[in-house]
């Protein structure tokens, strides 16, 4: 069942799945032996039988439910003639829940049905494996006195502090690499043959030709997970690498993870609106735009440089495939100069926030002013890839009419 393969994160989940399943045996029982009580009503029942008249409040603590689950609950019973509301003979201003007369009769013959359902459980307990009614009396005693709660938080903050880790392939977490991938997978697609069979028997698919797998892991929780398949000598592919859900996004601002990509895809999107006013750019981009150029204030020349390698498949002069690997640097200066001029531009038009406006011009500033000297220098020294995009977003600062 899903559930069970949430393991403790469901556990609150799969007790009420639990509790309902109970709740329908007990149904089953009573219309089997001529009996009309919904065993959702039998707390409440119960306890007026054993404890007498009471006010919902009172019922309400003594089994545990809300005040409003009780007296929902009432109303039903109520209107299924097995109890009443009368005035409290102690004090006239509140009312009290009360056996009606033919409730009462009722629940006097109910005594068989009730053992039965009793055993029933006992026995179903002992094949369980253990006292379940004892751990449960545990648990709730945990939940009552807040120490599941304090644990929780101590977690949250313990997981939140960790860093993910990246570990080799394992045995005992080949049902992670299976599970995460699968999840995606089934989402969002469909698991193919192929799919199953690398996902099932990761060993001989992955490892034994050469390749390899690798695990996201945090505070030894894993999180995520990739597959390295050899395809040459040397040359690798990544396939079926995923971050299982809720944990995506997590520990750094994703946007920053390329930010120099990033932020040329910004200001290619500016471009975009400024030659075709009709072209839209979502909110959330507009939004954030700023809010990554301000950061770059704070950032000097001697930044990393983020990249990534790429496997491309193509066929020789002499028409043999092949596959070729290829580094691509995504240079972060010359992209936030371009993509602050146009951003400040759209921004004065628009007449957007004058606090963003300032933040971005400070951020120009210092890459301008404060870096301007030393990046054309190293524009004289450095490949001439890097020296064309550095000198081109410097010639951008004219378009700003300074």
């Amino acid at each position: 069942m899903f559930l069970q393969s949430q393991r403790e994160l469901a556990l609150g989940s799969r007790f009420k799945a639990v509790s309902e399943s109970l709740y329908s045996v007990a149904n089953a029982a009573y219309r089997a032996v001529g009996v009309t009580l919904d065993a959702h009503g039998f707390p409440v029942l119960r306890y007026l039988q054993v404890k007498g008249p009471a006010a919902v409040g009172d019922i309400a603590t003594a089994i545990g439910q809300t005040h409003s689950a009780v007296s929902q609950n009432a109303s039903k019973l109520q209107r299924g003639g097995w109890l009443v509301r009368r005035s409290d003979r102690g004090d006239g201003r509140r009312s009290v829940l009360a056996l009606s007369t033919e409730g009462e009769r009722h629940l006097q013959s109910l005594g068989p049905i009730w053992c039965a359902i009793r055993r029933g459980a006992q026995a179903a307990v002992k094949r369980s494996g253990g006292p379940l009614l004892d751990g449960l009396g545990k648990l709730e005693i945990e939940l009552a006195g807040g120490n599941v709660l304090r644990e929780i938080l101590a977690e949250h903050a313990r997981l939140s502090a960790a860093k993910p880790v990246i570990k080799p392939f394992r045995a005992e977490w080949r049902e992670h690499f299976q599970s995460i991938n699968a999840e995606w997978l089934e989402r969002d697609f469909s698991i193919e043959d192929a799919d199953r069979s690398v996902l099932s028997q990761p060993e001989k698919y992955v490892i034994e030709p050469g390749g390899a797998i690798v695990f996201a892991l945090v505070d030894g929780e894993v999180i995520g997970t990739c597959a390295l398949l050899k395809a040459a000598p040397g040359v690798y592919e990544v396939s079926k690498m995923c971050v299982a859900t809720g944990w995506r996004g997590i520990g750094e601002d994703t946007l920053e993870i390329y930010d120099g990509l990033t932020i040329q895809i910004f200001a290619e999107l500016l471009e975009t609106h400024q030659s075709f006013p009709d072209f839209n750019i979502p909110p959330v981009i507009m939004d954030e735009i700023p809010r990554q150029l301000a950061l770059f204030a704070r950032r000097d020349l001697s930044f990393p440089v983020n990249g990534g390698e790429f496997l491309a498949q193509y066929t020789r002069f002499d028409g043999q495939e092949a596959s070729g690997r290829r580094l691509i640097k995504y240079l972060w200066y010359p992209w936030v100069i371009d993509c602050s001029v146009r951003w400040l531009e759209f921004a004065e038009k628009k007449q957007l926030p004058k606090e963003q406006r300032v933040q971005v011009k400070r951020a120009l500033g210092h890459l301008v002013v404060d870096l301007g000297d030393e990046a054309l220098k190293r524009a004289q020294r450095d490949y001439t890839f890097f020296a064309s995009e550095d000198l081109y977003g410097l010639a951008g600062i004219k378009s700003l009419g300074h």
